[in-house]
């Protein structure tokens, strides 16, 4: 752009160091149409792309790597497509996989602690792909 100037100058800054960082959040969701990775105001989620839809979710004090033995939220049999936060409260997420399901899952106010593999509400039906829009 010809022209254009901006009114920050001079502006430096240090990358955070691996410590302070969210680190191994790779392979996401195989679906370009939703965001890989969600937030509230305590728990940090993504998902991989992988059979069983895993939905990582750690408490947002939790930096670092992910560490191989993480804990969670497998609640289909396909792969992800969307998932999010429930708007209010902050210890319910809700899953869509490519088995055309929705599934409501609920986790411990501390993050996880088991591998969650039954959800508490499922919602079937759908016939086609499923993106979840919470607004």
């Amino acid at each position: 752009m010809s022209g254009f100037t901006s009114k920050f100058r001079h502006i430096w800054g240090d990358a955070a160091k691996a410590k302070d960082s969210y680190g191994d959040i790779k392979q996401a969701l195989t679906s370009g149409e939703s965001q890989y990775v969600k937030a509230n105001s305590k728990f940090l989620a993504y998902g991989k792309a992988s059979g069983g839809a895993p939905v990582y979710v750690r408490s947002l004090s939790d930096t670092g790597r992910t560490g191989t033995n993480a804990k969670y939220i497998g609640t289909h049999k396909g792969r992800l497509t969307d998932f999010d936060f429930h708007p209010f409260i902050e210890t319910i997420i809700a899953t869509a996989g490519d088995d055309c399901k929705v599934n409501i899952n609920q986790f411990p106010s501390e993050g996880l602690t088991e591998n969650i593999t039954k959800p508490v509400r499922e919602l079937k039906g759908h016939k086609k792909k499923i993106i979840i829009n919470i607004i």
